[in-house]
């Protein structure tokens, strides 16, 4: 045990630093055996489509893509896992970020083949825009 205050603090320093090594060895790892992005179950891409096109002639969303692209985020974000994982996904090196991502467009077009050529323009942007979120995710939120 320690005697001094600065033996104390040096003490609670090194128990902190180590608490902190333990918690992003365990968030890393249960991410890893956790991630997956998927769709969720039952989308009925019809009323998908109507309510973005609803939406769309509404003012409500304003975007310079095309309807299908415009699909494919909507989907991305509103009915799949994408949203909870997508911080912990940037701090993965770019090949598995981009299997994930690859995995969760596939399972898009699946559901209407049509959309197989914008996933692929949906994916090219995603891998574009990995390098800076990678790096905010090192800086800001340094979880992994």
């Amino acid at each position: 045990m320690c005697k001094t205050d600065v033996c104390q603090r040096s003490y609670d320093r090194d128990m902190t630093s180590i608490v902190r090594k333990f918690y992003k060895i365990s968030v890393h790892t249960t991410k890893v055996l956790q991630m997956n992005l998927k769709l969720n179950k039952n989308i009925d891409l019809t009323k998908v489509k109507a309510d973005l096109k609803n939406k769309l002639s509404k003012g409500s969303y304003k975007t310079s893509k095309s309807f299908e692209v415009t699909l494919i985020y909507k989907i991305i974000h509103e009915f799949s896992n994408y949203e909870d994982h997508m911080w912990g996904l940037y701090s993965y090196e770019k090949d598995y970020f981009q299997k994930e991502m690859s995995s969760l467009l596939a399972s898009i077009s699946k559901l209407d083949q049509a959309l197989a050529w914008d996933c692929l323009d949906v994916l090219e942007r995603y891998k574009n825009v990995y390098e800076g979120r990678h790096k905010l995710e090192k800086k800001y939120l340094k979880v992994s």
